[in-house]
């Protein structure tokens, strides 16, 4: 789920489909959320009707505050007692890679071919985002997508500082949490601590859940042992599982 902060529309996805519904909550509630997360006790003019732009929920914070606080690769938020589960948007490791915000973007390019994202100039003035990769050109550089346009990737240093990049976050409505002995033999997605992979879930222990036909976001974290595409993933580390 991707939203947009100057209308608050939301585009939900499952795979490559998407479509658009409107938020139940006020932009301000989200806010407060967001910030209660990164700077908690910390009153922020970002709670009391400051612009938000396209990608700077967060202005010229660095990635390692982000990261420190679950927001690059998940963590739960309460906005009016509903439950999300709030990450940054995975970009592409390489520029053209297959990935979760171009297959956003050719959604609402085929559905909004006006809105404003595709206007000239708009990145420029609103800002771009981090996403979840490590570029795979460039290991110590941590993806940036929107630096110009929509469509631009980028890869800038992990401890870059600047109004132009921000946070832009996914939102994901937790209606229930399955557990994971649920979903074996279904496709499902695995939200781990500075991780996220998928594939279809093969087997589930009281230690380990494995994954076969998966790919993996982050693969050299300690907790994921990747040989070719299956993955087996350490249960102590998954903060979330759904099906995709």
């Amino acid at each position: 789920m991707i939203w947009n902060m100057s209308n608050l529309a939301v585009y939900i996805g499952t795979g490559n489909q998407f479509s658009t519904i409107m938020w139940n909550f006020s932009l301000e509630k989200l806010r407060a959320s967001l910030w209660g997360i990164l700077f908690p006790g910390v009153k922020s003019s970002l709670c009391a009707g400051a612009n938000y732009s396209l990608a700077n929920a967060t202005l010229a914070i660095i990635l390692a505050v982000l990261d420190k606080n679950g927001l690059i690769f998940g963590c739960f938020v309460t906005i009016d007692g509903q439950q999300y589960f709030c990450r940054s948007p995975q970009g592409g490791v390489f520029n053209g890679a297959l990935n979760e915000w171009d297959c956003f973007l050719q959604a609402l390019a085929h559905d909004e071919p006006e809105h404003p994202w595709f206007t000239a100039n708009y990145c420029s003035k609103h800002g771009s985002f981090w996403c979840q990769e490590t570029s795979g050109n460039w290991p110590r550089q941590k993806v940036v997508r929107a630096p110009t346009d929509v469509v631009k990737w980028k890869h800038m240093d992990t401890d870059f500082k600047s109004p132009i990049v921000g946070f832009l976050p996914i939102l994901e409505p937790v209606e229930a949490v399955i557990p994971p002995e649920k979903l074996v033999g279904q496709r499902v997605k695995v939200y781990g601590k500075g991780a996220s992979a998928t594939g279809r879930l093969v087997s589930v222990d009281n230690y380990d859940l494995c994954l076969s036909s998966g790919t993996c976001s982050m693969p050299s974290q300690e907790w994921i042992d990747k040989k070719e595409t299956n993955i087996t993933i350490s249960r102590d580390s998954v903060l979330w599982v759904r099906p995709v």
